[in-house]
Formats: C-alpha cells, sequence, structure tokens
C-alpha cells in the first residue's frame, strides 16, 4: 500500500520514488527506482530503500502542534489578558466578590497555561532524543508534594493518598517524576465526577515502586486503552466532558521511559480507569537502608506523613 503503484518504479522511464506502507505494519518506506544502463539500454533498475516512519511520525507531530497553538494557547491567554485588562480599567468600581472571581480566573488559567507550556517543552524536548537525570528520588515524598501544590487546582475533588511504608528511593528525576503525577492526578480529576475521589497509593512492586491513580471517571475502552498514550490522541468517551490536546499522556509515558521505568492503564473494577507507573529501585548497598525521609539524613525532624493505607484527603 502506498501513494503510487509499486509497477511505476520498474515501468517509468528515467529515476522514480514512491512511498509505500508495509502490509499488517505501520511502518513507511521510501522506495527509489534508478535505470542502470548497458551499452545504452536501461535493462535494470537499482532500488534505494529508506525508512520513513519516524520522519513523517514527526512531521505529524510538527504539524499537529502548530496547528494546537493557534487555540490551545491563546484560550488561557485571552482570559488572563481579558481579565487582567478588565481589572486595571474598571476594578475599583467592581463589587468584591466580582473582583475575586475575575482574579481566581486569571490565576486558575495562568496555572493551565503554565502546565500547557511545561508539557509542551517537554514534548519538544523529548522528540529531539531528551535524556532524563538519574538520581536517588523517593516517589512518596514527590507524590505528597504535588497534591500539596495542586491542591488548589482540584476543585471539589478529594484526593485520598495511601503510601506504604519503608519505601526504597528509585531511580529518576524530581522534576520529570513531578510532572508525570501531575498529570496522572489532574486528568483524573477533570475526567471524574463532580466532588468524586480520586484515590493516589504508593507501594512497593518487585524491585520497583509503584504509583496508582484511581478515580470513577467514564474510563476508556479496551480499544483505546492502547491509544491513551498516543500523542494528540483524545478517547471518544471522554473527549466532550473537558477540553485539551491530548500530550499529557504522552508526555508521562516518554518521562517514565526515559527514567527507566514503566507506564499503563486499565479499566478498573466497579467503573473508572486506574493509571499507574513504577520506577526501578535505587541500588543500596546495605538491603535494608531506606531513605523514607530525606530531613533525617540533615538532623532535621521528619516532617509529618498520613499512616500507611490512611487515605490523606486534598
Amino acid at each position: 500500500n502506498g501513494s503510487g503503484n509499486v509497477a511505476e518504479l520498474f515501468d517509468t522511464e528515467g529515476p522514480v520514488t514512491g512511498e509505500y506502507q508495509l502490509a499488517s505494519s505501520d511502518r513507511r518506506i521510501e522506495v527509489s527506482a534508478f535505470p542502470l544502463e548497458t551499452e545504452g539500454e536501461a535493462t535494470r533498475r537499482v532500488l534505494v530503500l529508506r525508512d520513513v516512519t519516524e520522519a513523517r511520525r514527526r512531521e505529524l507531530l510538527r504539524d499537529a502542534f502548530l496547528s494546537l497553538l493557534s487555540h490551545e494557547l491563546r484560550t488561557p491567554m485571552t482570559a488572563v489578558y481579558g481579565g487582567a485588562t478588565l481589572l486595571q480599567r474598571v476594578g475599583d468600581t467592581l463589587d468584591p466578590a466580582t473582583r475575586n472571581d475575575i482574579r481566581a480566573d486569571i490565576v486558575a488559567e495562568a496555572e493551565r497555561l503554565s502546565r500547557l507550556i511545561d508539557d509542551l517543552l517537554v514534548l519538544t524536548r523529548v522528540e529531539g532524543g531528551m535524556e532524563v537525570g538519574q538520581e536517588p528520588a523517593l516517589l512518596q515524598h514527590l507524590v505528597a508534594e504535588v497534591i500539596e501544590r495542586d491542591r488548589r487546582g482540584y476543585g471539589a475533588a478529594r484526593i485520598e493518598l495511601s503510601t506504604e511504608p519503608g519505601l526504597a528511593p528509585v531511580k529518576g528525576d524530581d522534576t520529570s517524576i513531578r510532572q508525570v503525577v501531575h498529570n496522572l492526578i489532574s486528568n483524573a480529576v477533570k475526567y471524574s465526577p463532580v466532588a468524586s475521589v480520586v484515590e493516589v497509593s504508593v507501594e512497593a512492586g518487585s524491585n520497583e515502586v509503584q504509583v496508582r491513580v484511581l478515580d470513577r471517571g467514564p474510563g476508556v475502552s479496551s480499544e483505546e486503552a492502547g491509544h491513551v498514550f498516543e500523542p494528540f490522541f483524545r478517547a471518544k468517551s471522554t473527549e466532550r466532558l473537558a477540553t485539551g490536546i491530548g500530550i499529557g499522556l504522552y508526555v508521562s509515558q516518554r518521562l517514565v521511559e526515559a527514567m527507566g521505568g514503566r507506564i499503563w492503564t486499565r479499566p478498573r473494577d466497579g467503573g473508572g480507569t486506574e493509571f499507574g507507573f513504577a520506577l526501578p529501585n535505587w541500588p543500596m548497598d546495605d538491603p535494608d537502608e531506606t531513605m523514607d525521609d530525606p530531613a533525617l539524613a540533615d538532623g532535621q525532624e521528619p516532617a509529618p506523613a498520613s499512616r500507611a493505607g490512611a487515605p490523606t484527603p486534598a
């Protein structure tokens, strides 16, 4: 299958190039044929095959990226600019409740714009072959930190966090882990019913530490589950529930894989979806050694933490 007939490579005089997709595959091959003259007669042809799958994928990403800029970046920017302009012009004449609402809208849209830019920057870096640092990191602390930091953005949704005690440090990058956790939790909140509970757990696996985010949203079909980590993918069952450009999960997958981990999604019993990721344990000289609280290494008092298995509402 392709953009032309394979027979043209042999029937057309002179050089000719065609692009074809391999049967039962997503690989795209560019084939160029050049005549090989023997005593003035073109009796043979030299074929040059080039795998252009990655090049075409990058072109699609670039085109999709450019088409999204005009809408997804402009929408929050318009809200921020419009609200700020209104406050500057007539803010003193507005009642306090209206002024507070406008300020809240500005903050919310500015945060949305900031997160979108973060994802777009990472998207650009991962497509350019970025490398992610490998340092010991404590998932249980990073997850709790993100939940506390983003509390205001969850609206009426409640985040219940449970952590297993004595978790080993993992190999990863703090900034990248924070972005993955934010993307997965915000995705769950976005598609969950109003005032519903999103459960987040951090627990030990086999030579790894796992983070699981469970919601009671509409979920995804088994067919869609195989595509949710593709760039710009929006599930039909959820695309009308909230706005978005479909890069948060793709960025999360690329970051987790760059840290040597794995990421997954699966339907949840009783309805909803589970998103999760796991990072490999950091090699420890002492099997009993842990880094449950980095403050202990500095001689400080440990920060308050929730009991394992005890939900911590955000």
